[in-house]
């Protein structure tokens, strides 16, 4: 049986922690996303991936809008990765996705652009236009 460990050696002074859970989620989900390609889904599953270092950045006054995003980014891929997901509710996901990377702002400015780039991969996998 394989043991879980968690080595939390180090200086963390003055580092967010986020929970990464939710993105990791994300991420997984992406990979079962039906209607797209095998390169489509790894790319999604990479700029989730992104996401998620990005959002690491952020300080510890940010840290409830970085949790957001990752739940955000969640949501969307839940609704995307379902057989027939409801475009009107993918369209707003995806915006409540841009939205939240927006709160984090100067603290993680990267966030802003894959949130777009997360959206805009769902879009054309499911025709959205």
């Amino acid at each position: 049986m394989a043991e879980n460990k968690f080595d939390n050696r180090g200086n963390f002074t003055g580092a967010t922690v986020i929970q990464a859970s939710t993105i990791y989620n994300a991420g997984q989900i992406a990979g079962t996303i039906g209607g797209a390609g095998e390169g489509t889904r790894k790319d999604l599953q990479a700029l989730i991936e992104q996401l998620g270092e990005a959002v690491q950045m952020t300080p510890a006054d940010k840290k409830e809008d970085a949790e957001a995003v990752g739940a955000s980014a969640e949501d969307l891929m839940r609704e995307a990765a379902k057989p027939a997901p409801n475009k009107s509710r993918l369209r707003s996901l995806g915006e409540s996705l841009v939205s939240m990377a927006k709160t984090v702002g100067t603290a993680a400015p990267a966030a802003l652009m894959i949130a777009q780039q997360i959206v805009e991969l769902v879009g054309k996998i499911h025709g959205l236009g």
